[in-house]
């Protein structure tokens, strides 16, 4: 219980202490950056976050099917290094396309 709590307090400051620095960015951003820059930053960040979503939730699904077969097959760090090739991809394409979207 007491290992429980530890974790729930930490996950709490995890979520909570980037939440509170966003909140306080708002209004310091918004005094550098006109509406119109502030939309594009706005609309920039949305497009990558949903973007990295749809990357990297595939990685994390491919763990989870292929890591017994990997394993049971004595390869296993074939598929780390195919797991840390497929993020460096998938980050690539991210930054490209965020690159190439400004």
């Amino acid at each position: 219980m007491r290992q429980s709590l530890r974790d729930a307090i930490a996950y709490f400051l995890g979520m909570f202490i980037p939440a509170c620095v966003g909140f306080i960015s708002v209004p310091i951003m918004t005094r550098y950056f006109s509406p119109s820059e502030y939309g594009l930053i706005a609309l920039i960040d949305t497009t990558f976050s949903y973007v990295s979503t749809v990357l990297f939730s595939c990685v994390s699904l491919g763990v989870w099917r292929f890591f017994y077969t990997y394993k049971n097959t004595d390869r296993l760090d074939y598929f780390k290094a195919l797991l840390t090739l497929f993020f460096f991809v998938a980050s690539l394409v991210l930054s490209l396309g965020t690159y190439l979207y400004l």
